[in-house]
């Protein structure tokens, strides 16, 4: 199900990662260092309702402690994602650099054109990744993908 919302209908792609190497615990609750960066990581909490939030709201005057406990929060229709998220505290805009070994495989949607899977193929092996790469194929008797 997360392909068709997430991945534009099945012609995305969804990139593997491993990053427990890179994450040191620290003593607040789920937050680690990720190369020397604060990072919050959680596995989402879902509720039967959805959460009352004033959205009308200056988004200066969220505190973190708020920001976080929105995040982690989804409503239980969305329980099947079994979704984990990583966010990081930083007001700004704050990108960190995924290490290369951490990237593990990237797996293709069974709609993305052959021409697009052949592209990134070559762009990965060109930017010097070792990755396994799969592209979906759909079952349409049963419904499955594999």
């Amino acid at each position: 199900m997360c392909w068709s919302h997430y991945a534009n209908n099945h012609s995305g792609f969804c990139i593997e990662f491993n990053f427990s190497e890179y994450l040191i615990k620290t003593n607040i609750e789920d937050v680690y260092k990720f190369k020397d960066k604060d990072v919050f990581l959680f596995n989402i909490i879902y509720e039967p309702y959805i959460l009352n939030i004033d959205l009308n709201r200056d988004s200066k005057s969220f505190n973190l402690n708020e920001v976080v406990y929105v995040t982690k929060h989804k409503y239980q229709i969305w329980k099947y994602e079994k979704e984990i998220r990583m966010i990081t505290p930083s007001k700004e805009p704050l990108y960190i650099e995924i290490p290369k070994d951490s990237i593990k495989s990237i797996t293709f949607g069974f709609n993305i054109f052959d021409e697009r899977v052949k592209y990134l193929n070559t762009r990965i092996k060109n930017l010097g990744y070792e990755l396994k790469t799969h592209k979906l194929s759909l079952d349409v008797e049963y419904g499955k993908l594999y």
